[in-house]
């Protein structure tokens, strides 16, 4: 067991070092939001009232990040910001990260928390690569999907469903308020996952579904690779996958005010404007609003861990 961990501990020391090479953690961008038109959020008619009861879902790696006090901070106050009943569940995939869930139950007030494996899935015909995006690794995070949102359908099952349903990462920092969701029947968060126009409505960092408009999201892939029935070739990106026959077209865009933690930073560049291929903010100048703010996050980020 110690040297599973011990193996797991170099991975993450290894993929953080590969990360600030790449320049996720740089602070010195030139910030230029654009003047020119980009994708705006969504429009639509919202309802009287938003949703009474939300099922908050947090599913991913914990990436060292999990329990640090700003990351719990800045969920805390986003969930606060949904409005109305909000119960967490909480699938927590195994890195590595020493993680106490009775801690993480209490920090977080959660409804529900839950470890998973990390072992990838099965191979299905040519798909047994397991780098990033590949289709081995990408079916095994659906599979983590669909084990989240059974949490939720459980509970539902002792009690009356929910109106809807929000799914996030555990590894975000919220630079501000979530957005109303009120009206919302499919919607992904604008950008930070990609700056390709084509793409965006493809985010799978943060998902916001009208409960009757959940299942096909948190199931379908899973479903296709359990029945190794999965396409040849994978599309690119493989989001496309949790959005059958182009129900992606109708996803509403989020402005929702994220970035991502990582263990020796917060990842601002993300929302900034700049000629790095990591920066969405020239894509969704709303987001290059945000960088000054998140480098002041990003401070506190540190000190708190005396870097």
């Amino acid at each position: 067991m110690n040297r599973r961990v011990g193996i797991a501990a170099m991975l993450v020391i290894a993929c953080v070092d590969a990360r600030r090479k790449k320049g996720y953690c740089q602070r010195d961008v030139q910030n230029d939001p654009p003047n020119a038109t980009a994708p705006a959020p969504s429009a639509r008619t919202p309802m009287a009232q938003p949703p009474a009861r939300v099922a908050l879902i947090s599913v991913g790696q914990p990436r060292h990040v999990l329990t640090r006090p700003l990351v719990v901070s800045r969920f805390r106050d986003m969930r606060r910001s949904l409005g109305g009943a909000v119960d967490l569940f909480m699938l927590v995939v195994d890195d590595g990260t020493p993680i106490d869930l009775r801690n993480v139950k209490e920090l977080y007030a959660a409804t529900a928390v839950r470890r998973a494996s990390a072992a990838y899935q099965k191979s299905c015909g040519p798909h047994t690569a397991t780098g990033h995006d590949e289709p081995r690794r990408f079916a095994t995070q659906a599979s983590h999907f669909r084990d989240a949102y059974e949490l939720v359908v459980a509970w539902e099952r002792k009690r009356d469903p929910y109106d809807a349903i929000v799914k996030v990462r555990p590894d975000l920092v919220y630079l501000g308020p979530f957005p109303s969701i009120a009206g919302v029947t499919r919607a992904v968060a604008l950008g930070v996952m990609t700056r390709r126009r084509p793409h965006l409505n493809k985010n799978d960092h943060i998902f916001v579904c009208r409960r009757d408009a959940c299942e096909t999201y948190f199931t379908h892939l899973a479903r296709l690779w359990d029945a190794c029935n999965v396409p040849e070739k994978f599309p690119i990106p493989p989001q496309k996958l949790l959005f059958p026959n182009n129900s992606e077209l109708s996803n509403e865009l989020l402005p929702v005010p994220y970035t991502i933690a990582r263990p020796l930073c917060i990842e601002c560049v993300r929302v900034a404007c700049c000629d790095a291929p990591v920066c969405t903010g020239c894509a969704v100048p709303f987001l290059a609003g945000h960088y000054e703010s998140c480098l002041v996050l990003d401070d506190e980020y540190r000190r708190e861990q005396g870097t």
